[in-house]
Formats: structure tokens, sequence, C-alpha cells
């Protein structure tokens, strides 16, 4: 196995692997589902995510708090594959 080649490179470096469960695999923030012939992406949350973020009413400067906006939303909108995931995103 591939996996176990890896892993005797170098005795402190552990390479892991993810199987797919429900059609389903996470890759960093990317949630990537197989359906048929074509993947869906949309955005990855791990169980542990608190939705904590940046307040608006904190003292930091006001380009913090529409970078944070913008951040997010540039990452729903180049990782959502379809329109009704991006509009899910923003909800969320």
């Amino acid at each position: 196995m591939f996996l176990n080649y890896l892993n005797k490179k170098h005795k402190n470096i552990k390479f892991t692997m993810e199987m797919e469960g429900n059609n389903e695999l996470s890759f960093l923030d990317v949630k990537v589902k197989r359906e048929g012939s074509k993947f869906v992406t949309s955005v990855y949350r791990k169980p542990s995510f608190s939705g904590l973020g940046l307040s608006f009413f904190s003292f930091c400067p006001f380009r913090f708090k529409i970078n944070v906006l913008k951040n997010l939303l540039f990452r729903a909108f180049n990782i959502c594959s379809s329109y009704n995931l991006f509009h899910n995103e923003l909800t969320f």
C-alpha cells in the first residue's frame, strides 16, 4: 500500500489517509461530494466549529472588519459549485 511506503521513508513523518463516507470527503476547508459523475463542492466546517469571529463592535480598525466579510464572501464564492450552495453559505 502506498501509505505504508510513504510512512517508511522517515521515522518522524507519519501520513494519514481518510476514506470517503456517504460519497463525501473533506479536504482542507472544502467538502467534496460525489454525485454520479460530477463533484459538488461546498464549504466544510469541523464539528468543533464554534461560529465565533470578529465582533463588529470590537475595538479594531474598520478595515479589519470589512476584510473579514470580504474574505468570507470570497471563500464561499470560490468554493461553492452551485448557486444554491453559495446561497446557503450566505444565509449561514
